[in-house]
């Protein structure tokens, strides 16, 4: 399950789900959230978190228009951080496209 609350203009997200592999029964959690920071500029930032301790974590821009929203972000895992010699984030970079009115 997922629940926002805000506006499009800022907003946080949690989520709550439950691992369902190989016989694992971990739980993950999801904590975000976005701020808007001018007409076209969002901060954005996405973060699952497994009972086990594993963590995804993010960061970055959300650049948007009326029909098209790219993101610049860095990705890394909790554990990568924690034994950092050099750069722990990986460059991460999409686009949504929307074709309705």
């Amino acid at each position: 399950g997922v629940a926002t609350l805000g506006s499009s203009q800022a907003a946080l997200t949690a989520g709550f789900g439950v691992l369902l592999t190989s016989g694992n029964d971990d739980f993950i959690f999801l904590l975000g959230g976005e701020l808007q920071t001018s007409n076209s500029t969002k901060l954005i930032t996405e973060n699952w978190i497994s009972s086990s301790g594993d963590a995804a974590i993010s960061l970055g821009v959300r650049f948007f228009g009326e029909h098209l929203a790219v993101d610049l972000a860095f990705i890394t895992a909790a554990s990568i951080l924690d034994d950092a010699e050099g750069w722990p984030f990986i460059p991460w970079v999409d686009f949504a496209v929307n074709f309705g009115n």
